[in-house]
């Protein structure tokens, strides 16, 4: 986890040293999208998971993550994302309505999370449901070189355990905690672009550690890092 972030730093500081580009790429930024334009993002999301509900040599959860962006009249836009490894898959869908005041942007948006967790351990199955709704507020700068946007967002979650098709439990939280995150969009070389994402969720319960049952119920940490391309 440090090493990556090292990484984000390297990568968010390179921003000052970079030429302007002819066309800015972005895919989070609230800034608006033409009707109809679209693009796409895909790289590695990882987060780190507390001492508290995990042992500390599986404390770090790896993604792949996939993210696209479609724009619609009167300033919406459709995104949508993609996260998926060998114990937890999930899809966002997310309407956002952006409003532009020359280099700063903001946007109020809706999203919902569908996840599924999948463990086949012989003799029985372990698998979990789970849906995530998140009211968000993001602000954007365009400082042409690079495009930061920051998020807060508040959470709603449920969950849905099973073995062998026998229900082992459910979980609802009303209020199940805050994301905080800082994303910049900047080019790498030339025109490509790139994403250095970090977010930390102050929640009770995390989507990617539904495997460890935990029973605690207090708001922890889960920080995450993710850097992605786009295309």
């Amino acid at each position: 986890m440090k090493n990556l972030l090292y990484i984000f730093v390297l990568f968010s500081t390179s921003i000052f040293a970079n030429d302007v580009s002819d066309e800015a790429k972005f895919i989070h930024a609230t800034k608006n999208f033409n009707v109809w334009e679209y693009k796409f993002s895909a790289g590695l999301s990882i987060t780190k998971m507390p001492l508290e509900v995990v042992e500390e040599e599986i404390n770090q959860s790896p993604l792949i993550v996939l993210n696209a962006r479609l724009g619609l009249p009167l300033n919406f836009s459709l995104k949508s994302q993609f996260e998926m490894n060998v114990l937890t898959n999930s899809m966002d869908l997310e309407l956002m309505w952006s409003k532009e005041f020359s280099i700063i942007s903001m946007a109020l948006s809706g999203k919902s999370k569908v996840w599924i967790g999948n463990l086949d351990f012989s003799p029985f199955d372990i698998n979990a449901t789970g849906l995530i709704l998140y009211p968000t507020f993001k602000l954007s700068i365009d400082r042409k070189e690079y495009l930061m946007t920051f998020e807060v967002e508040s959470q709603t979650s449920w969950i849905f355990t099973r073995s062998n098709d026998i229900e082992l439990g459910q979980e609802f939280n009303l209020f199940n905690g805050i994301g905080v995150s800082l994303s910049i969009e900047q080019a790498l070389w030339n025109n490509n672009w790139v994403v250095n994402s970090i977010k930390l969720n102050y929640v009770k319960s995390h989507y990617q550690s539904w495997l460890s049952y935990s029973t605690i119920d207090e708001f922890l940490l889960y920080p995450e890092i993710t850097f992605s391309f786009i295309l």
